[in-house]
């Protein structure tokens, strides 16, 4: 599947960081960056760019790795196309950003909701036989941090077994 450029606004945020090196998430400048890589993490996987998304993420492969063993880990686009597709990852994108939160070490911490296809709210609810509370989770915490001097999030997307 051929890959898209990164949005224009990504590539600003980009081009800004560099223009700008001594501006510090601490300083909240960072934060509207921090968002626009989260939201394109979520956008690609949820468009099939496994490697776009690849590019953006900053986390532990482990798991990936663990849960296909037929893959070579360092495909990291391969990866992230079977856990969306076939490992129980849930891919969507960002309905909403509902909070954020700058860290003490210069990470944003985001609280975010997804639309399922359909356009409504995703939310997981009970699991492998536990009982029907009626409670259901639907905001899901992801950390942006600088590694290397890019932006990325740290952590895959949700999960049902």
């Amino acid at each position: 599947m051929p890959t898209r450029p990164l949005p224009t606004r990504v590539v600003l945020a980009a081009a800004l960081l560099v223009a700008l090196p001594g501006c510090t998430p601490a300083s909240g400048n960072e934060v509207p960056m921090a968002e626009a890589i989260l939201q394109e993490y979520f956008r690609a996987l949820s468009e099939g760019r496994f490697s776009s998304a690849a590019d953006v993420y900053g986390g532990d492969y482990d798991e990936l790795a663990a849960n296909n063993p037929d893959i070579d880990p360092e495909d990291h686009a391969a990866l992230f196309q079977r856990w969306c597709t076939q490992n129980g990852g849930v891919c969507l994108p960002v309905r909403d950003v509902v909070s954020h939160d700058v860290l003490e070490d210069g990470g944003v911490r985001f609280r975010v909701r997804f639309s399922n296809p359909d356009g409504s709210l995703f939310e997981i609810g009970p699991c492998c036989g536990e009982a029907d509370t009626g409670q259901r989770t639907s905001e899901f915490d992801f950390v942006v941090r600088r590694i290397g001097g890019e932006l990325k999030v740290l952590q895959l997307p949700p999960y049902i077994p």
